[in-house]
């Protein structure tokens, strides 16, 4: 199959700043991958309901498959903790979705930070309103920088039963997600039996040995929502 036509729009980090974050992932990347891949710097330049013409003839041109706005919020006005305000937000996205046949991933930032961030539901932590979350297909929330290399990672889908709840290791050469190899699944709420480590435990039928795990992920300073809803 051919690669996915990707465009990704960024409205945060300055150019000089956004090239060294991408550069190591754009080197790992295949030929074909490189041609359908386009990068565009918005930065105080572009708000959806105001400058919807411009960004239509940029997707005209290049008819991506996918489309990234990072992080959402700069690229509107409106009052992200109002459900009714949100709610214009998401019928322009609808039209974007519709018009031009293709999916929408949504970076979006965690509110600030509480005392209770360590052990909280990443997926709780969403800024603004329900409604966003409500709209999309699916919901990954990744854990920011944290002191060392693991991260928490949750996701939930539009028709799943429970949240999906993973510790991933970021590798910060590639800026690739990779399996963090735990000998063990990671309980749902991230709290294993107060056992001394190197004691065992039965899940099912097995039996696994309790190893030092950095599962205090506490710490982060910058996190993000990503939110996936697919195309018509």
């Amino acid at each position: 199959p051919s690669p996915l036509r990707v465009l990704y729009l960024q409205a945060e980090l300055r150019e000089a700043r956004l090239k060294a974050r991408l550069l190591p992932t754009y080197q790992a990347l295949s030929s074909a991958q490189l041609t359908t891949s386009f990068v565009w710097n918005t930065r105080g330049v572009l708000l959806l309901h105001r400058d919807s013409l411009l960004l239509r003839e940029h997707l005209a041109s290049l008819t991506p498959d996918v489309l990234i706005l990072d992080p959402l919020i700069n690229f509107h006005t409106y009052d992200e903790n109002n459900a009714t305000e949100m709610s214009k937000l998401t019928r322009t996205l609808d039209a974007l979705k519709s018009e031009f046949n293709l999916s929408l991933i949504l970076s979006q930032h965690f509110r600030k930070s509480s005392q209770t961030q360590g052990t909280e539901s990443l997926l709780e932590r969403i800024r603004g309103s329900s409604a966003l979350r409500g709209w999309v297909d699916t919901t990954i929330a990744m854990e920011g920088r944290t002191k060392h290399e693991y991260r928490r990672l949750e996701f939930d889908t539009r028709n799943a039963d429970e949240p999906i709840r993973r510790i991933i290791r970021y590798n910060a050469q590639t800026s690739l997600a990779e399996a963090a190899n735990f000998p063990f699944l990671i309980a749902a709420d991230y709290n294993f039996p107060a056992q001394a480590p190197g004691g065992s435990l039965s899940i099912g039928s097995n039996t696994v040995t309790l190893t030092p795990c950095p599962l205090g992920l506490g710490g982060s300073d910058v996190s993000h929502y990503v939110y996936i809803s697919s195309g018509t």
